[in-house]
């Protein structure tokens, strides 16, 4: 079984489990995926945000490109700037890791137990800023000698 994103209309169907109970599959969880918001602080609150479940994520399978495919699926974008935090449900924002490879997929997939079938995973985008080039008719006398290789 692969991993999937819950419908909209069944967003809430697990009640306040909000996953399925893996009990009988205790290889499998649920990531719930925050996307497009922000930390108000580092460690602090995450706001203006939504939310998509991808239930039946495998421990065994899952790496950062199966977390980036989840990305691209909840915010409709293939390729995209982001950067990625984790923890479990029941720590507090102070206990957020940070999500940068396989290895930190380890830390988060060993969260999961009987008493905790999900992890969240917050998703920060970082989006290209504009930046403007030089108008093309400014003489070379005013660029400083350091600015040419030699």
């Amino acid at each position: 079984m692969e991993w999937f994103m819950r419908h909209r209309n069944e967003m809430h169907k697990y009640g306040t489990a909000e996953c399925p109970n893996y009990t009988e599959y205790p290889s499998f969880f649920t990531i719930k995926l925050y996307h497009g918001g922000y930390f108000e602080n580092l460690n602090s609150k995450f706001v203006n945000y939504k939310v998509d479940y991808f239930d039946f994520c495998n421990v065994d399978m899952m790496s950062m490109f199966e977390v980036g495919g989840m990305v691209s699926e909840a915010i409709g974008r293939k390729s995209v700037g982001i950067e990625l935090y984790f923890k479990a449900p029941v720590e507090g924002m102070d206990e957020i890791g940070k999500l940068e490879n396989d290895g930190d997929i380890l830390v988060m997939t060993r969260l999961i137990s009987k008493e905790v079938q999900y992890v969240e995973v917050f998703v920060v985008l970082i989006e290209a800023i504009a930046v403007e080039a030089l108008p093309s008719n400014i003489p070379n006398s005013n660029i400083p000698n350091s600015c040419y290789r030699a």
